[in-house]
Formats: structure tokens, sequence, C-alpha cells
């Protein structure tokens, strides 16, 4: 393990909640590495003051109401704009709060742009991985009635039952078809457009692509990365799925597939979202 695989699991094991053998592996790297030993102390340091500042002053009783309420409808913004407006205080003081903090302690490197969104609704891994096995495999869902049919008759039959911009990329070229769609996942009470393909009809392992209405994230520290300087993604496993969840300008994305994760990546980096979403 170097710096870079250590360094987004630092704050959490500064908090002592880290599983055993992760734990192990970060603990017998910081043996070796003074500057994420400072890290971990810094965050530590940082947790201390943070507790001690909220000691110093009353919360609100209703102060959780007033966040989710301010976060649900900025959620509802934030596909098509990222201003602030009137009213939002509580999240304006929040953000100047940890600005002030973080650039005080270094412990965050320059943002980079269509970074995770770490206000965005927060949806466990294992619930697209769920999905992508129920839907694509075991009961092959094709709400739309797009199985085997040409990509532009998918993207006009979805667009015509969906009212968010839905993205149906053309993967022809990879050897996958169009298999089926539906909007069986909610999350957030809210639906979920699930396209999957297969390289034909006996494929074991589709790939998925769900659009997602609103921004989320997967839970814990950011693990992201850029590939080809075009998107920041957050990756995950779960029952042997690989999952990728992503923001473009147009929307949020996740990537199913039982692929390698190398795989994976390069087949989501080929694909320009912007050109070729559906949009009601």
């Amino acid at each position: 393990m170097d710096c870079s695989d250590a360094q987004p699991h630092l704050p959490v094991y500064a908090d002592g909640e880290l599983p055993p053998g992760l734990g192990e592996s970060i603990e017998e790297h910081l043996s070796g590495c003074a500057q994420c030993r400072g890290n971990v102390e810094r965050w530590r340091a940082l947790r201390s003051a943070a507790c001690r500042a909220g000691q110093s002053f009353a919360v609100p009783s209703d102060l959780d109401e007033q966040i989710c309420r301010a976060l649900a409808a900025e959620r509802g913004a934030a596909l098509r704009r990222r201003r602030w407006t009137g009213g939002r205080l509580i999240g304006a003081a929040a953000v100047l709060l940890l600005a002030v903090t973080v650039w005080k302690f270094g412990l965050i490197p320059a943002p980079q742009d269509n970074s995770i969104d770490m206000a965005a609704f927060v949806v466990s891994p294992a619930k697209f991985a769920e999905y992508y096995g129920a839907c694509a495999n075991r009961f092959h869902c094709d709400q739309f009635d797009i199985r085997q049919e040409p990509v532009t008759f998918a993207r006009t039959s979805i667009s015509n039952n969906v009212k968010f911009a839905v993205a149906v990329p053309d993967l022809a070229e990879r050897g996958y078809r169009v298999d089926g769609g539906c909007t069986c996942l909610k999350l957030n009470d809210t639906d979920v457009v699930h396209v999957y393909y297969r390289r034909n009809a006996d494929d074991p392992n589709p790939v998925s692509i769900f659009s997602i209405p609103e921004q989320v994230r997967f839970a814990g520290p950011p693990e992201s990365r850029t590939r080809n300087g075009k998107r920041v993604y957050q990756e995950a496993v779960s029952n042997d799925v690989a999952i990728l969840i992503w923001s473009d300008d147009e929307g949020c994305y996740a990537a199913c597939a039982k692929l390698p994760r190398d795989e994976l990546y390069a087949l989501v980096d080929s694909l320009d979202f912007v050109s070729i979403v559906t949009r009601p």
C-alpha cells in the first residue's frame, strides 16, 4: 500500500472505524510514512476541535429537520442549477466553516471539476447490484419493450415514458445490444431508469446503465478516480458486480457489470454522455 492508496482511508482510520484487515494495512503503511502519520494527527486534531466547538453553543432542536429540508430542496435543483438561494443560511454557514477548517489544517487538495457531491443522497452500492441481478438477469424486465431493438428506438420509447434526461448509449461496437429497460429501482422515492445490454441472448453478464434524476453518492470517504481527465467516479464491488457512479453536466449515472474494474472503466470512459442523453 502506498500513499495514494492510504490517503482516502486516513479520516476513517483516525476515527478508529476501519475494519480490522484494512486497519492493519494502514498501520503498516503509517509505520514507514511520516507524511501520512502527520495527516492522521491533523484529522484527529480536527475532530477534537469540532467536538470542542460543538460543546460551546446550543444546537436548535429542529436542526436535523432544517438540514433535511434544505438538502431535499437542493437535490431537486442540482441537475439544472448550482446556485445559492436565499434562506439557506444553515447550509452556507456549514460550507464556510468547513472551508476555513480545511484551509487551516491543509487536509484536502484543490477541487476538481465534476467532483463527487458530498451533499448528495447516500445510496448503498448493494442496491445497484441487487437490481442489476434481479432486473437484468433473473426477471429480464423490459418495461419499455426495447429488447433487441435499435438504440434509436430505445431512446424514443424511453423518452415517451420518462420525464427526465436518460442516457442510452450505443454499445454495438463493443458487441452489446439493448436487452431491456425498467424503472424498478427507486432512490429516495424517485424512479431510476435502468437500461441493460447483452452480447447475445445467453450472455450471463450484462452491462447496466442507470440514469438517476438526482445527485447520489456512496457512503464513506469519496474513493474516487479521474480517468482521461473526464470524470470523477466512485467505485465499489458488491456481490462480484463492479459499480461506478459519477455525475456529468446532464445528470447522475451508474454503470454495473461483472467485468474487471479496468474494463468497466474503459467502457464508460469511451462514452460521451452529453451526446447520448435522451431528454423528455
